[in-house]
């Protein structure tokens, strides 16, 4: 483990406490529904007390004056959260705040944002546009490998003014993209804010980090990237070719939340040997993380028909179909023209894919885009993983 995580770990500490406040709920209940997670453990009466030291730090941070004086932005940048199905807003202005994982700094991120390039700057600022919304709007004129670089403001309105959000969130954001420098100003005093209540916990925060690292580090070090990744995020093992080394953290104010990802360039290209960035929250363990997967696939098997989705990836014609909009949505006319086939034959696959809820469809005006239903696509991929493998 590093010599002091809370300091090594500052922004992302920073920026998940910030994430969890704007959800406004009091961390008691997170942790009385996480507790019935793990049930009976040996580590049980520990996990009490973790969660109750991010109790005092939540509550601390609730009655901050520091933090109250600063109330209008907070509500504007991290109102937002997870159970809304979208991410804080606050990710338009900080953009690469994910790099807080890998120990950056809220004065690093900051002095990062006025040095990127304008082009990457509005690529990046429409992926987050794309992601918002759960639409592809642009997705499609995005190019991670860099090639795509005839972005200027107007993408940018264009894009924004075509989200399915309200109104006024579409205005927020866009001031946020006109005048970036005044929002990052605030959402530095929020993150230097929930920094300063970070280190009035420091030391038990760090005994926390360790106990983490010396339980899932040997782990890692004994199954290697490939057999981890396949039993403890089976979701992600199809991303890759071979499984790239790993950074693993700890997530406190989640405490029962696994995300994974790989860190993009300015111009979103994935560096090929980049670690897979993994957070798991502190109250798993490998026999909740595995009963978790068990679960997940025990009781959403109803919910999908596996035999009838397996039966369309077999299909040569569908599954170029999905290939392609893995690349991003497309309509019916140009589907036809890249895979040589009729109109009428592809809406013949879609309405079975379909059907299946493998993709999704969307109204455009005077045309009709189809979408990979990702999520579908994951839960199949998981269910061959958990019964052949």
């Amino acid at each position: 483990m590093e010599n002091n995580y809370v300091r090594e770990h500052q922004l992302y500490l920073s920026t998940s406490l910030l994430h969890f406040l704007g959800l406004g709920k009091p961390f008691h209940e997170t942790a009385a529904k996480a507790l019935q997670e793990v049930k009976e453990t040996p580590l049980r009466p520990q996990y009490e007390t973790d969660l109750q030291l991010l109790e005092e730090i939540t509550e601390e941070a609730k009655k901050d004056q520091k933090l109250q004086s600063l109330a209008e932005g907070f509500q504007l940048y991290f109102g937002a959260g997870e159970e809304t199905g979208h991410d804080s807003l606050s990710s338009f202005v900080l953009l690469f705040e994910d790099e807080g994982s890998d120990g950056a700094s809220i004065e690093e991120l900051f002095n990062k944002l006025e040095t990127v390039p304008e082009n990457a700057f509005i690529k990046r600022f429409l992926l987050y546009v794309t992601n918002y919304s759960n639409t592809s709007i642009v997705s499609n004129e995005i190019s991670v490998d860099g090639k795509n670089d005839g972005f200027d403001g107007m993408t940018v309105i264009r894009a924004v003014t075509q989200m399915q959000a309200q109104d006024s969130v579409k205005l927020s954001i866009l001031d946020m993209f006109m005048n970036r420098s005044v929002h990052r100003e605030k959402c530095r005093a929020l993150l230097e804010a929930a920094w300063d209540i970070i280190l009035r916990f420091e030391n038990p925060v760090n005994d926390i980090a360790l106990r983490f690292y010396s339980y899932w580090n040997p782990i890692l070090s004994e199954k290697g990237n490939e057999q981890f990744v396949a039993e403890y995020m089976p979701f992600a093992r199809h991303l890759f070719k071979s499984i790239p080394d790993i950074t693993l953290n700890p997530d406190f104010f989640f405490p029962l939340r696994i995300t994974g990802s790989i860190k993009p360039d300015y111009n979103l290209q994935l560096p090929e040997n980049e670690p897979f960035r993994i957070h798991f929250g502190i109250l798993h363990s490998s026999e909740t993380v595995i009963e978790g997967i068990r679960n997940m696939m025990s009781t959403e098997t109803d919910d999908i028909e596996y035999d009838s989705c397996l039966k369309h990836l077999a299909d040569k014609s569908r599954f170029a179909i999905l290939q392609e909009l893995h690349q991003g949505p497309r309509y019916g006319g140009e589907l036809a023209k890249k895979l040589n086939l009729t109109t009428a034959t592809v809406s013949h696959h879609m309405g079975l894919l379909f059907e299946a809820n493998l993709i999704t469809i969307e109204r455009r005006e005077n045309k009709v885009y189809y979408h990979l239903n990702h999520v579908v696509i994951e839960k199949v991929v998981a269910y061959l993983q958990h019964t052949l493998l």
